[in-house]
Formats: C-alpha cells, structure tokens, sequence
C-alpha cells in the first residue's frame, strides 16, 4: 500500500465520518425546529388563550358595569314612583278626610235645598204665543196637556204615542 493509498482511505474514513456528523447534525438541527416549532406555537397558545381570556373578562366587566347602571337607573325610577304614590295616597287621604269631617247636616240640608229647588222650578220654559197655540192639545186622564202634534204621531207599531208617555205630578 502506497502512502497515497493510505492517504485516499484515511480520507475515505474522514469522510464517512464527517457524513454521519453531517447526517447526525441534521437530524438534532430537525429535531431542534421541531422543539422550537412546538414551543412557539405553545407560546402563541397560550397568549392567544390570555387575551381571549382578558377579552372576556373585559366585556365581562363592561357587561356587569352596564347592569349595574341599568339597575340604579331602576332603583331610582322606582324610588321616585314610590315617592309620587306616597304624595297621591297622602292626598287621597286628606281629601278624603275633608269629606268625612263635613256634617252630615251641611250635606242633608244641601239636599233638601237642591229638592226644593227643583220641585219650585218650572218643568218647562213659558212658550212663544204662536207656538202655544200649536202646542195647545187635550188633557190626558192624568190632567196633563199634551201637544195635538204630539198625540198624533204613531209608533212603528202604529200604537199611539200617549200610551207611551210617562207623567209625572
């Protein structure tokens, strides 16, 4: 074996050996982006699921904010309808309390008063003289005049209309 032919093998080995480092380099450099490929996109998990998280927490926030004022704006409404009902019910009451301390006298004699008053008052009002004359009819079996124009107009039944009169005294 020459020199040159040691040389040539003892390359040959070099190189077989550098070609597995190379094969084994590139299999932990595979490896190595895999790992880091893994991590990142557990990295972006994870802070995607955080904002996601906080977003929701957020309008979770906002949500029971706005509840929250929906409700005092209720509770003053009410509050204030309360009170107005308490004011009218305040004053139902004293008006009601005017009307039972009233005597009962006043009230009777306010009646009588109003009785009197009608019975005194005419039934109808006095007449023009033509018009009294048109109006001028026979007395019912109650001594009441009724109006000739009255006495002759009939019902669909073709009932007089006297029947149907109602007199009072």
């Amino acid at each position: 074996m020459s020199e040159r032919d040691i040389l040539i093998e003892r390359l040959e080995r070099k190189l077989a050996e550098k070609e597995r480092e190379l094969t084994e380099l590139r299999r932990m450099n595979r490896e190595f982006f895999e790992k880091l490929k893994r991590e990142i996109a557990e990295d972006v998990k994870e802070e995607v699921l955080r904002d996601v998280q906080k977003l929701f927490k957020d309008s979770q926030s906002e949500k029971i904010l706005e509840v929250e004022s929906k409700i005092v704006e209720l509770r003053k409404a009410m509050e204030s309808i309360i009170t107005e009902l308490a004011y009218i019910k305040g004053e139902i009451k004293s008006l009601l309390e005017k009307d039972s301390v009233k005597d009962r006298r006043e009230i009777i004699e306010e009646k009588i008063q109003k009785a009197t008053v009608f019975e005194m008052e005419p039934l109808y009002l006095p007449e023009k003289e033509d018009e009294k004359e048109k109006m001028i009819g026979k007395k019912d079996e109650h001594g009441t005049t009724v109006p000739e124009s009255r006495r002759k107009r009939k019902t669909i039944e073709g009932t007089d209309d006297e029947e149907d009169l109602i007199v009072c005294d």
